[in-house]
Formats: C-alpha cells, structure tokens, sequence
C-alpha cells in the first residue's frame, strides 16, 4: 500500500490523499489486529474510489545465472539489489 503515500518513493503516480495517508499511519500503529484489518479495508476502499490507476499485473522473476557468479542474491523485485560492486565472478564454481 506504501504505492499510494504521499511522500513514498514508489508513488509513481504522484498519488495524494491525506486520508488515505492518515489511515496508513493509523494501521501501523493499531495493537488490535480486526481493527487493523478494518482501517486497511477503509484505506483500499478509498484508494479504489480515487486512484486513476490500478496495477492488476504481477509477473514472476525468474533470473537465471551461472554457478560462477558469486555474491548475487536474488530478491523479489526488479528494482533491488541492482547495483553490483559485490558481485564477482571466479573460474571454478
């Protein structure tokens, strides 16, 4: 959900709402797991009511590489562990 803060990096979109802001804050924060449950509910419900975008693809990341690659750790997005100075390459494997 951090897609659709105000101040979040990964707000592509330049999303802004203070509610939905506000009920993030409120959720992080909530002890009360049903009550956290309901003000994720509302922050979705307000956030399908005002976005002008919904991804509704996910894709799966397959990354081959050869055992003489060492010190690449795959992660789950794209967007990580993309810069390489520890990654290093020897003969044997």
């Amino acid at each position: 959900m951090s897609k659709f803060l105000s101040n979040s990096p990964e707000n592509w979109d330049r999303f802004k709402d203070p509610m939905v802001d506000d009920l993030f804050e409120k959720q992080k924060v909530e002890s009360d797991e049903q009550k956290r449950a309901e003000l994720v509910k509302e922050m979705q419900k307000r956030i399908i009511e005002k976005t002008w975008e919904l991804v509704g693809l996910w894709w799966t990341r397959i990354a081959a590489r050869s055992a003489k690659i060492h010190n690449d750790d795959p992660h789950p997005s794209h967007w990580l562990n993309r810069r390489l100075e520890d990654v290093w390459l020897s003969e044997k494997k």
